[in-house]
């Protein structure tokens, strides 16, 4: 019976990082509508919230890049993909991105109620 196997380097999710106080417009604007401490944590949590969204998406990529230069190697056949599909699972990525996007949206709505307009 002939084997195939396949080799999948795991590599932590890095996220893109963000600039730095690429929100402190969004402070100045909390602070000058009269916000408190509560807000500037808020702020804080978005922020955090918005680099483990991107930390999930780039999962995401990185299992569809992995995917894709599978498919398109001139070496795939059954086995190799039915290896790859059972060793690389986006699911854990998915439900991280679900979890970081529902909390983005609910920062999202807390703070929009503390600002003007």
């Amino acid at each position: 019976m002939k084997r195939t196997a396949l080799a999948l380097a795991h590599a932590p999710a890095q996220a893109t990082r963000r600039p730095e106080g690429a929100l402190d417009p969004l402070r100045r604007r909390l602070a000058a509508a009269g916000g408190s401490a509560r807000e500037a944590v808020l702020a804080d949590l978005l922020e955090d919230d918005l680099d483990e969204t991107a930390a999930a998406l780039a999962a995401l990529d990185r299992y569809l890049g992995i995917v894709r230069a599978e498919l398109g190697a001139a070496r795939a056949d059954g086995r190799r993909l039915l290896a790859l599909s059972a060793l690389a699972d986006p699911a854990p990525a998915v439900d991280r991105l679900d979890t970081t996007l529902s909390a983005l949206r609910r920062r999202m709505a807390q703070l929009s109620r503390r600002l003007p307009g």
